[in-house]
């Protein structure tokens, strides 16, 4: 409950940002899930107490 209530509070400054400057910081965050996908596989892999297949 308490993430849902931050994301609707945060919502109206998203909303205020550009178009372009979204979608650039989305393609940065893109970018960096996928050069981490590795780290970040394993951390949840480990996290869930699951073998990495």
């Amino acid at each position: 409950r308490r993430s849902s209530d931050l994301a609707h509070a945060a919502f109206p400054a998203w909303r205020a940002v550009p178009a372009r400057q979204r979608a650039n910081l989305l393609r940065r965050w893109h970018a960096l899930l996928l050069r981490h996908q590795d780290d970040l596989g394993r951390l949840i892999s480990h996290e869930q107490g699951k073998p990495l297949a």
